[in-house]
């Protein structure tokens, strides 16, 4: 829907964020409609706050810079994130007492704020790393509009979020946290490295380990990432097939196989029957347990069919 600068797409993350866009919005001398993402947990969450002194002075920051990052020069990886899930990442670094991450919020999506981006990114020349990292689920939230933008800037990102899903919710308190822990600590602890010179992403696996976890195998030295449910991929333009990704090497001018992708492979579940799934016995495999339809169980999101 967004085209021609013909809405505003904001996720503020702070009280005086919400505030200044509101006001922005009223102060304009034009009229474009303006979506807003409120989530509920920040009205009681105990770092989204906002001295007065922000209230009653500044304006609407379409991207909000660490101030926490006292020398860039040390920072190796970016990332690029949009709402609450800031909050999920900050508290862990200070916890991990990570010195290396920078956390980034895009505050406004749409129009996308070229110039305030490209601002605050080239404070990190030294960064071998840039992820974006949402909580929506890979078809879902910002990555499909964000990751060719960012890759237009000259910073091709890195996906850290859940894989694609039907439904954008597990059903399950405590799936939802484990894999919301499981991506905050993709984004802050786990280090990719650059993949082959021939090819235009920045990935974390080899070849060799995407063929693994393609036999359903768990990747050499990855921890059993394949049995995760958080997809880590550097892909173009998107994932938009489970089980397919696609990158674009330099001067190619064509599209190959990514071997990068973290997406859970099928194999066997003996924990179900065929009437479950349309695979005749098969089911995903993912997140570290084996995925019933949702007419079995409402703790997990079927995978099958």
């Amino acid at each position: 829907m967004c085209a021609e600068d013909n809405i505003q797409v904001c996720n503020p993350s702070t009280p005086a964020q919400y505030f200044h866009v509101l006001r922005r919005q009223l102060k304009r001398n034009f009229r474009r409609p303006l979506v807003l993402m409120t989530p509920k947990s920040l009205l009681r969450h105990k770092l989204a706050v906002s001295p007065v002194e922000e209230l009653t002075g500044g304006r609407f920051q379409e991207v909000l810079d660490d101030t926490e990052i006292a020398d860039p020069a040390r920072v190796r990886r970016v990332v690029l994130c949009s709402g609450k899930v800031y909050y999920d990442l900050l508290e862990r670094r200070r916890a991990l007492e990570v010195e290396d991450v920078a956390l980034v919020r895009v505050e406004q999506l749409y129009p996308f704020p070229v110039q305030p981006l490209e601002r605050v990114l080239s404070r990190y020349r030294k960064a071998r790393e840039c992820a974006w990292v949402q909580e929506e689920s890979l078809n879902m939230g910002a990555w499909s509009f964000m990751e060719s933008r960012l890759r237009a800037l000259g910073h091709p990102p890195r996906y850290i979020g859940r894989d694609a899903s039907a439904s954008p919710a597990t059903g399950s308190r405590q799936v939802h946290l484990r894999e919301q822990k499981e991506l905050v600590e993709a984004a802050l602890t786990r280090v990719g490295r650059p993949s082959g010179a021939g090819d235009g992403l920045v990935g974390t696996q080899t070849a060799e380990v995407g063929s693994r976890q393609a036999d359903g195998q768990p990747a050499a030295g990855g921890g059993g990432q394949a049995k995760l449910g958080v997809v880590q991929a550097g892909c173009w333009p998107g994932n938009r097939v489970v089980g397919q990704a696609s990158s674009l090497p330099r001067g190619s001018g064509k599209l190959e196989a990514c071997p990068t992708t973290l997406l859970p492979a099928l194999e066997p579940c003996p924990k179900l029957g065929t009437p479950a799934n349309r695979l005749e016995g098969r089911a995903w495999r993912s997140r570290s347990r084996c995925l019933p339809s949702a007419s079995r169980s409402p703790k997990g999101r079927s995978r099958a069919g």
